[in-house]
This record gives C-alpha cells, sequence and structure tokens, in this order.
C-alpha cells in the first residue's frame, strides 16, 4: 500500500469517528432536551440526519 494511500485511510478513519461522535452527542442532547427538559432543539433532528 501506499503511503499516500495509507495516509488517506487513517484520515477517513478518523473523520469517520468524530462525525460518528458528533452525531451520536446531538441524538442525546436531542433526547435529554425533549425528555427531561420539555424544550427539544429544533436543528438537532436534522443535523443527526445529514451526519
Amino acid at each position: 500500500m501506499s503511503r499516500f494511500a495509507r495516509i488517506a485511510e487513517k484520515a477517513l478513519d478518523t473523520l469517520t469517528v468524530v462525525l460518528f461522535s458528533v452525531m451520536f452527542a446531538t441524538i442525546i442532547v436531542q433526547i435529554v432536551l425533549r425528555y427531561v427538559f420539555n424544550a427539544p432543539l429544533v436543528w438537532t433532528d436534522e443535523a443527526a440526519s445529514y451526519l
């Protein structure tokens, strides 16, 4: 495997983990705000679906 391919694979793996973490965090925030505080954020559903 070439050096570029290894770097690209590592970058894509890192990006995938970061985006999944952001998606998970937005869903958790949405759940907490909706059911605990009864004040959901409007943008979290849409942001999670885009991620």
